[in-house]
Order: C-alpha cells, then sequence, then structure tokens
C-alpha cells in the first residue's frame, strides 16, 4: 500500500496514518471498498435502463413498420442464396475437369454440371467453396456507370457463354497447341475456349498455376474475345469476367469475395495480380491465328511500368524506375533504375531491358551484380 498523498510505500496495512507525511491511510482503504460497488451499481442501473427502454420501442413500434423490416430481411436474405457460389473441384487430370461453377441462382444443374471429358486440366484439391460477397468498386474514368442491374445481366452473359461451352464438349474440337495447351473450336471454327495447364507458361507466377480462357464473338467487331478468365492453383482461385471490350467488370480473388466494378477498369494490374493470364488469353487468339500485332513502345513502356512496380526478387515497387527506351521496330530497349543506399537523391541502373514487341517476351538483364538473367511476358 502506498500513502495517498506523500506517496510512501507501507509495509503494514494496519498502520492508520503515514509514518512520513501523517496523511491519514484509513480513508484511502475506505475508499477503495466502496468504489467497486459504486461501480457495479451505475452498469447495472444502465443495462436495466437500456432493456426498459429497448422493451418500449418495440411495444410502441406500429405492426407495419415491424412487417416492412421483416420484408426487407427477407428480401436480402433471398438476394444473398441467389449470390453466385463459387466451388472447386480436384486437379486430378485430363479426364476430369468440369471447369468453375457460375451458378447465379439454386438452379437444377448446377449443383451437377456435366463433366468436360477431353479438358486437359482439372483444379487443385485444396480450393475452398466460398460464397461470394458482392463489394461494389467504381473507377474513375467512365462517364456512365452501370447500374447493379446492368452488371448482373453482363454477367449472365458470360455464364451463358461458360455454360454453352462447358455442358456441350462433344460439339467442339480440340487440338493441340503446344507446350500443353489445347484450344477448343465450335462447329465454325471458332476458338471459344483454351487450356493452358500448370507448366505451360515458364515465367513466374505463371508457372505456378492453370487457367483456363473462355471466348466469345464481340457483336461489334465480329472477333472473338476473351470475356472469362479462371486461373487455379496452390489452392488458390481466381475469377475475371471481362466484358466485350476486355475490361474487368466483376472479379473474385482466393478469399471468394466478388468486387464489382461499375466503371468496368481497364488496367487490369489494379484489379489483379493475374492479370498476366488476361493478356495471355489475348495472345492465344493471335498466335493460333498466326499473326500478334505489335505493341507500340507507349503500351510496351505502361506493361513495364505495370509490372516493375509489383517489385521484384531485388527491389520493391516502389524503388524502381523504368526510363523511356527506344525501338528499331521490333525490338524495345530501356532500363530499370532504383535507389542508391546512403545517398536518396541518387539512382543506379539495376536492369537492362529488352522486349520483343509482336510476341511480348522481355529479356531483363541484372547488370548491377551478377548478369542474372531473367525471362517473362508483358502480353
Amino acid at each position: 500500500m502506498y500513502c495517498p498523498k506523500c506517496g510512501k510505500e507501507i509495509a503494514d496495512n494496519s498502520v492508520k496514518y503515514c509514518s512520513r507525511c501523517g496523511a491519514s491511510l484509513r480513508e484511502d482503504r475506505t475508499r477503495k471498498k466502496i468504489y467497486p460497488f459504486i461501480l457495479i451499481t451505475v452498469i447495472c442501473l444502465a443495462a436495466l435502463g437500456i432493456v426498459i427502454w429497448q422493451f418500449t420501442v418495440v411495444r410502441e413500434k406500429p405492426f407495419s413498420d415491424l412487417s416492412a423490416a421483416e420484408s426487407r430481411t427477407e428480401n436480402r436474405q433471398e438476394e444473398s442464396s441467389g449470390a453466385e457460389l463459387e466451388t472447386g473441384s480436384d486437379d486430378a487430370g485430363p479426364e476430369s475437369a468440369s471447369g468453375p461453377s457460375l451458378t447465379a441462382t439454386p438452379a437444377p444443374e448446377s449443383s451437377s454440371a456435366p463433366a468436360v471429358t477431353d479438358q486437359p486440366q482439372g483444379r487443385d484439391d485444396s480450393a475452398s467453396d466460398p460464397a461470394e460477397t458482392v463489394q461494389p468498386q467504381s473507377s474513375s474514368d467512365s462517364a456512365g456507370p452501370l447500374s447493379a442491374e446492368e452488371i448482373e445481366k453482363e454477367i449472365q452473359e458470360i455464364r451463358d457463354i461458360y455454360y454453352e461451352i462447358q455442358y456441350h464438349p462433344d460439339q467442339l474440337a480440340a487440338e493441340d497447341a503446344g507446350a500443353g495447351l489445347i484450344r477448343y473450336r465450335d462447329a465454325a471454327g471458332n476458338i471459344v475456349k483454351i487450356s493452358a495447364p500448370k507448366g505451360a507458361y515458364t515465367e513466374p507466377p505463371l508457372n505456378e498455376y492453370s487457367a483456363e480462357y473462355y471466348y466469345a464473338e464481340n457483336a461489334g467487331t465480329g472477333a472473338m474475345t476473351p470475356r472469362f478468365v479462371f486461373v487455379f492453383g496452390n489452392g488458390e482461385e481466381y475469377r475475371i469476367y471481362l466484358t466485350e471490350d476486355f475490361r474487368c467488370v466483376r472479379y473474385i480473388g482466393p478469399d471468394g469475395a466478388a468486387v464489382d466494378y461499375p466503371e468496368p477498369e481497364d488496367s487490369l494490374e489494379l484489379v489483379t495480380e493475374m492479370a498476366e493470364f488476361c493478356y495471355r488469353a489475348q495472345t492465344e487468339l493471335h498466335l493460333a491465328a498466326g499473326s500478334s500485332p505489335a505493341l507500340s513502345e507507349q503500351e510496351v513502356y505502361d506493361r513495364l511500368t505495370a509490372h516493375y512496380s509489383q517489385g521484384t526478387e531485388d527491389a520493391d515497387g516502389s524503388e524502381l524506375a523504368v526510363m523511356e527506351g527506344s525501338s528499331n521496330g521490333t525490338v524495345y530497349q530501356t532500363s530499370v533504375r532504383c535507389g542508391m543506399p546512403g545517398n536518396p537523391s541518387a539512382s543506379q541502373m539495376l536492369y537492362e531491358v529488352q522486349v520483343n514487341m509482336e510476341t511480348g517476351e522481355v529479356t531483363q538483364t541484372r547488370v548491377l551484380t551478377d548478369n542474372k538473367v531473367t525471362t517473362f511476358n508483358i502480353r
């Protein structure tokens, strides 16, 4: 115990007065005993008041208001039950995969989708079955944001494309595209699906995942365009829903939560770290057609900037700066600089970078230390 006046430590609790200043210690002990009872009494009275208030408000609330509240609750429950339930399946090999589920509302076919027997790659058996929790997300560039109904119409259109492909595998012709990739063509010869198994791409992180690309004809141009990209591996699943003009309208990450874009996002790197797969979905179509339109210098620079902003094994993205480069028509050359320790106002060259503008293949050389060469693709 301590004296409340001078702070001297009192070893004997039976002492009534402080030996240093003479202050009474009895009053302090009395207060210590009384305060807990006062505090408990106040808490009990407050709790009782809240209970009485709630009981009074509920009894006075009109029956029609309660009914309206219950109706709103039921509507929310119905909407929740209609949310998409994305399910995973086993990574069982060439004979087993049936593709990702895109069920919007409970329907007979959603519980047992027919298997696509000629699909070369399944899903990871560690994938979960998360229900979507839609979180609206907006972008700042578009003048006319989509309403919730318009977004759902767009998503339903993508589901219809997916189901048409998945439920009629006997109407598709499969062809080997090399490196384990399989193209699926419809009766008109159009590529409607491409399957890329794990290992089809060599650069990280693409080499750690499998992917499926789904295509449909653009009503305006007549060209086939990617509409749905499904990426899976390492116990994770990613779903990217794309508009006809290659912008993301809905994204579902490994947590199963759906993020909608009322103003569809064209900077896919801002949406997901799996944006590279979306670009591959486009590239694979061009490769199948035997031609791949070359990237412009600005496109190369923008994609390099987006790539290095995510950081590398050597530095954080905030420390890297892509220099403006030049090209000879087919090869774009530039450098990437990083900060110099001990001198925040200076920078030094970390990488020399060459880009094949036709294929998007990037060769990065770490010139600062050991000239290690790394390749990746920005298509």
